[in-house]
C-alpha cells in the first residue's frame, strides 16, 4: 500500500501509481463524430492521441515497455483496431498498423517536447487545421500555438521544423558546401515553405500505404 501512494518513478509530473495503472488521468476519447470509413477514423485517432500527448507529458513515458495497461489505455487501442475491421487485414497487420501510427504519434509529441513546445500539428496550416476540424479535433489544443510561447508573450508559435531550421541555417552558412543537398532542402524551405508539416505528412503516408495494402487484400478476397 506505501507503493499506491507515490508517483511513476522517473516520470516528472504523472499522477499517483493507482491513477497511472487506470491512465485515469491521461488518455479521454478520441473521436469526433461522423467519421465513417476507416481512414477518417485513424486520422482522426491519431490526431487525438497527440493532443493527449500534449495535454499529459508524462504519458510519453509512463505508456512504454513492458506494464499493466488500464482500461482507457486498452480502450484506444481498440478504437484503432476496430476502425480497421473488415479491412482485411490479419490481426497482426492490424496491430502493426496501429503501432506504426503510434509511433508516428509519439516521435511528433518527444520532438516537441525536447524542443520546448511550438506547433505539433506543422504549422497550423490550411490542411493541418482542416483534418483537425474534420477529425473532431480542437486544432488549438492539438498545438497550433504553444503554450510555452504564449506564456511568454512571444507572440505565435514556432514550430519544431522552423527551431531547427534556424539553428541549421546558422551551420549552413559557413558550411554549406560539405552539405549540398540538405543546402538545397533548406533554401527550398526558405523560399517556398512548408515546414511544420511532419505530423501529417507522415499520417498521410501511412495511410495512403495502407489503404494500398487494404485494396490489395479486398482485391484478393473478392477474386
Amino acid at each position: 500500500m506505501v507503493e499506491a501512494a507515490r508517483g511513476v518513478p522517473g516520470v516528472p509530473g504523472a499522477p499517483e501509481v493507482p491513477e497511472v495503472v487506470s491512465l485515469g488521468g491521461g488518455f479521454g476519447g478520441s473521436g469526433g463524430p461522423g467519421l465513417d470509413s476507416w481512414r477518417e477514423r485513424l486520422g482522426g485517432w491519431a490526431r487525438a492521441l497527440l493532443v493527449e500527448f500534449r495535454r499529459h507529458p508524462w504519458l510519453l513515458d509512463a505508456t512504454v515497455g513492458a506494464r499493466v495497461m488500464g482500461p482507457r489505455e486498452l480502450a484506444w487501442m481498440e478504437e484503432a483496431l476496430a476502425a480497421l475491421d473488415g479491412c482485411g487485414l490479419s490481426g497482426a497487420e492490424s496491430m502493426d498498423a496501429v503501432v506504426l501510427l503510434s509511433g508516428h504519434v509519439r516521435g511528433i509529441a518527444e520532438q516537441t517536447r525536447a524542443m520546448g513546445g511550438g506547433s505539433i500539428t506543422g504549422g497550423g496550416g490550411p490542411s493541418s487545421s482542416a483534418a483537425a476540424a474534420a477529425s473532431g479535433v480542437d486544432s488549438d489544443a492539438v498545438g497550433v500555438r504553444s503554450d510555452a510561447g504564449a506564456e511568454r508573450g512571444s507572440g505565435p508559435a514556432i514550430g519544431v521544423d522552423a527551431q531547427l531550421g534556424e539553428v541549421l541555417g546558422e551551420v549552413l552558412k559557413e558550411r554549406a558546401g560539405e552539405y549540398p543537398a540538405l543546402a538545397a532542402a533548406m533554401a527550398s524551405v526558405a523560399e517556398i515553405g512548408g515546414q511544420d508539416q511532419a505530423l501529417e505528412f507522415g499520417l498521410e503516408r501511412i495511410l495512403d500505404g495502407l489503404g494500398l495494402l487494404i485494396e490489395e487484400r479486398r482485391g484478393k478476397g473478392g477474386g
